[in-house]
């Protein structure tokens, strides 16, 4: 039977909110990302602002940024009206993009993708 050394998790850290972005705040975890052994970059929190085409949330450091564009469906949402499905795409210059969804908040949970693939 093979050996599969355990995967060890990466230190999270937060990134810094662009064009009026901002953390939801307790109980969420704010936008950050962590690399874990295995150069897996996951995504987490919540963040606030207006939903624009392009909206830039944040960049990515060098060594968290994929080697092409990566694509992703994400949950967002008005407060208070519900949610929708919005997309996110994650740049080759690590520009966390959203391109799409509902007015109000958008959340970065689940967001997962190989580093420099």
């Amino acid at each position: 039977m093979p050996y599969y050394p355990p995967i060890s998790a990466g230190v999270w850290q937060d990134l810094t909110l662009l064009n009026s972005w901002v953390n939801f705040g307790d109980p969420v975890a704010p936008i950050g990302c962590c690399v874990d052994s295995l150069q897996t970059v996951w995504m987490r929190g919540l963040g606030v602002g207006t939903i624009a085409t392009d909206s830039v949330i944040c960049v990515l450091p060098i060594e968290f940024r994929p080697a092409y564009r990566k694509v992703f469906a994400v949950v967002t949402g008005l407060l208070g009206y519900g949610d929708s499905f919005g997309r996110i795409d994650v740049s080759a210059d690590g520009s966390v993009i959203l391109l799409s969804g509902q007015a109000g908040f958008v959340s970065l949970d689940n967001v997962a993708f190989k580093a420099g693939s």
